[in-house]
Formats: C-alpha cells, structure tokens, sequence
C-alpha cells in the first residue's frame, strides 16, 4: 500500500472515531421515518384526539422506492420495519394498531385500537379495522367496511360493500 492511500486511510479511520454521532446498529434495518407532516384526528374508541404523521420510506422494499411518502401513523410503533408491509396514499394506523409482514393499508382506510392487519392482508377504499380485530392470511377489507371488536378476517376473504363484520365473527375465505 503506497503512502497516499495509508495516509488517506488513516484520515478517515480517525474521522469515524472522532464521530460522536449516536449509532444503533437497529438503525440501519429502518425502512421508514415520519415527516414532519401531520393531522389531528379524533380517536372514536375513547375520543381523545391524536396526531398522527406522514411517513416517508427511507429505502426500498416491495413496490415501495426511497423516498416515497406514504400514508400517516401515531408512532413508530404502529408499523413493522421488516417485510413489505406499507401504510400508503391517505391510509391512517394509530393507537395501538399494527401492521406487519406484507400487508398494505391505502386509500382512505383506517386502523386503529388494538388491530392488526398481518401476513398479506390489504385494507383500503375507506375499509376500517379496530378494537382488537385481525386481518391476516390474503384478506381484503375495502369498500367502506368494518371490522371491530373481535372479529377475525383471513384466508383469502374479501369484506366489501359496505359490510360490518363485529363480535367475535369469524369470515374464512376457503375454510
């Protein structure tokens, strides 16, 4: 190694160690942040009120590319850093909702409560999703519907139409 590289090398091995910077190795797994863009909106569980944040996608993954806005959540807390799951367009997730694996949350939809919304499950087109509901497998909830309570929507079933799907109701797509 010829002196202008060693040097050159040794210059940025001291800059790193120079760097006081906070480092969380769990940093570099981040696939998302939330902007500085918000709402208020109005919890109908307990009627508090909530802000809620845009996030932004800080690489890719899925269909999603770095940099792409997505939809608004309360924190960090309601969507999963691994897998492909997104909260995209005007979708909102807040309280203590969850959205993991590959699951998508779009258009006007909302999560919220306890739900969650797993695997490769979709809610959009002003679907809504609360309390402790779950929507998992291949599911869809869309068209203005609702699943509350603690109902359960999975193996490839699709809720529209306006439906309501409440209690502890169970709908199986190919049971």
């Amino acid at each position: 190694m010829n002196a202008i590289v060693k040097n050159q090398m040794t210059s940025i091995i001291a800059t790193v160690a120079n760097d006081n910077t906070p480092f969380q190795k769990k940093d570099l797994a981040k696939k998302f942040k939330l902007t500085n863009e918000m709402k208020t909106v109005k919890d109908l569980l307990s009627d508090r009120v909530r802000t809620i944040y845009r996030i932004r996608a800080l690489r890719d993954f899925g269909n999603v590319k770095a940099d792409d806005l997505g939809g608004f959540i309360e924190h960090e807390g309601n969507l999963s850093h691994e897998g492909d799951c997104w909260v995209g367009g005007n979708g909102w997730v807040y309280d203590d909702a969850y959205i993991s694996d590959n699951a998508q949350v779009f258009g006007n939809a909302d999560v919220f409560g306890k739900a969650r919304v797993c695997d490769n499950a979709q809610v959009f087109e002003y679907g809504s999703v609360y309390d402790n509901a779950k929507v998992y497998d291949n599911a869809k909830v869309f068209g203005s519907s609702y699943v509350y309570e603690k109902a359960r929507v999975f193996n490839n079933a699709e809720v529209c139409d306006k439906a309501v799907i409440k209690g502890n109701a169970k709908v199986c797509g190919q049971c």
